[in-house]
């Protein structure tokens, strides 16, 4: 059996959170001080411990200063943050179903429980917990852009158009909104309408790399060759180490039969990527066209 080659691929919205496709309210934000001398002591030394890089340290300092003052709940936010950003999804959680039940008409904790449970890949939970977020305030950007996501990832297509344009509403120059929207027309086929989006999206922010991306796809789909090749040559300038625009460029140029042009994009692919989900198939792929360029 022929193996299958792989193909272009998009880049996922731009995520501001420690995981990408979706934005935490607070990402182990410098929220006020507490009160307690004892845990502003060990809150400052925690922020230090984030500023220098050592999750870890800055966990347990937190969780001390919990001791002393354990009803803050800017010290469990961000404590809870922290879970998120060292991977311990469970105890994230719990924290976080906490500070709903102490400020249930605060979107933010509803917002990142959401974002914990979008990890988890519990997209029903996360939708309601995003929903929550919204009754709380229906013009809470971040909640409509991790609920059009969620949306998406559920194959809710439609139902992620209609939240993504209400975010639209919320927020008519953001590029990131702009981005996801082109997202979501591209799943649903309405190619034409993606383009105009990624091309908004990079007029309200020129440095862009992902919204190029995702144009150059959208570029290929509609077998507009040069003007995708014209994009990625754009976003490599931006971002010369940026995995997906070498993928991308490398299998356009495969795909134009350009086989020097596509070895180089794709052996810098895997140079910098060399055990992704796509390594495999580009290794064949390389081996294909080192041999016919022989």
């Amino acid at each position: 059996m022929k193996k299958k080659q792989a193909t272009s691929r998009a880049s996922v919205p731009a995520a501001r959170a420690s995981v990408p496709a979706a934005r935490a309210s607070v990402p182990a934000a410098r929220a006020s001080l507490p009160a307690s001398g004892g845990a502003e002591e060990l809150a400052r030394r925690a922020q230090s411990r984030v500023d220098a890089g050592d999750v870890e340290g800055a966990c347990s300092l937190y969780e001390q200063a919990l001791e002393a003052s354990p009803r803050d709940l800017k010290l469990l936010n961000n404590l809870a943050c922290l879970y998120v950003r060292s991977g311990r999804l469970r105890e994230a959680e719990a924290i976080f179903r906490d500070v709903t039940k102490a400020q249930p008409e605060n979107p933010s904790p509803w917002n990142n429980l959401g974002f914990v449970q979008m990890q988890k890949g519990e997209n029903g939970k996360a939708i309601r917990s995003f929903r929550l977020a919204l009754r709380a305030n229906p013009r809470d950007l971040e909640a409509l852009l991790n609920l059009g996501m969620v949306q998406s990832l559920a194959r809710r297509h439609t139902q992620a158009l209609e939240t993504l344009l209400a975010a639209k509403r919320v927020s008519p120059e953001s590029a990131e909104v702009a981005n996801s929207i082109g997202c979501v027309y591209r799943h649903l086929d309405r190619l034409d309408e993606a383009v105009e989006s990624f091309r908004m999206a990079i007029a309200r922010n020129p440095l862009d790399v992902e919204a190029r991306n995702n144009l150059a796809c959208t570029y290929r789909a509609l077998d507009r060759t040069d003007e995708a090749l014209a994009v990625l040559e754009e976003a490599e300038v931006l971002d010369p180490a940026n995995e997906v625009v070498h993928y991308n460029l490398g299998m356009l140029h495969a795909s134009m039969r350009h086989r020097r042009e596509a070895l180089k994009h794709l052996s810098r692919y895997l140079a910098l990527n060399e055990t992704g989900p796509y390594a495999d198939d580009v290794r064949g792929l390389v081996r294909q066209l080192e041999g016919a360029t022989r």
